[in-house]
């Protein structure tokens, strides 16, 4: 379960989101959460992978809101989420 994880507050966000889709920016996510995205969000795509055989904590917060990662930017600091 994310709440146990520490990114419940992102689930939370993504399941009261009424688009398709929707762009955050890391910052915004940091905002979402509380505390500041680990420095791997910001260096690695891979980091944002919610299609790896074991699923990170981060990657079941939107999966557990019936999202999933369709873009990332890391040189603009962004994340594109797409609903299942």
């Amino acid at each position: 379960m994310s709440s146990e994880r520490g990114y419940a507050p992102l689930t939370t966000y993504l399941q009261q989101e009424t688009t398709n889709d929707v762009v955050l920016t890391f910052d915004v996510i940091e905002r979402i959460l509380g505390k500041e995205l680990s420095p791997g969000a910001y260096e690695h795509v891979n980091w944002w992978d919610d299609m790896a055989p074991v699923v990170s904590d981060q990657a079941r917060a939107w999966l557990d809101a019936g999202w999933h990662v369709d873009e990332v930017n890391l040189a603009g600091n962004w994340v594109k989420f797409r609903r299942d």
